[in-house]
């Protein structure tokens, strides 16, 4: 996927399996992780979007501790049969993502 395409290509890479992840507003893909099509990972969007979206936890909760939530309610999704192995890679990975700012 080019960096540079628009969302909603990347979604339909998402969707296709043609990339592992991808961070997109959950009102805008939550009636594809409702359809079992993605994996809601993780929301960025902090715990106040709770009373909205119940399922989801935010990054802080999947992981990352300190992670300082965004307000327009981003996550981190991936096809909805990633195998489990990937998607703990996957959260080893993000998880060191923190550090890289902390220096």
């Amino acid at each position: 996927m080019s960096p540079t395409k628009a969302a909603t290509g990347a979604r339909n890479d998402i969707l296709g399996g043609q990339v592992q992840m991808m961070f997109d507003t959950i009102p805008t893909m939550n009636p594809t992780v409702e359809a079992g099509l993605v994996r809601a990972l993780g929301t960025v969007g902090g715990s106040a979007l709770r009373r909205f979206f119940t399922t989801y936890r935010t990054i802080s909760e999947a992981g990352v501790p300190g992670f300082i939530p965004h307000p327009d309610g981003s996550g981190i999704m991936a096809p909805a049969g990633t195998p489990k192995p990937i998607v703990d890679l996957l959260n080893t990975e993000i998880n060191k993502i923190p550090q890289l700012f902390r220096g």
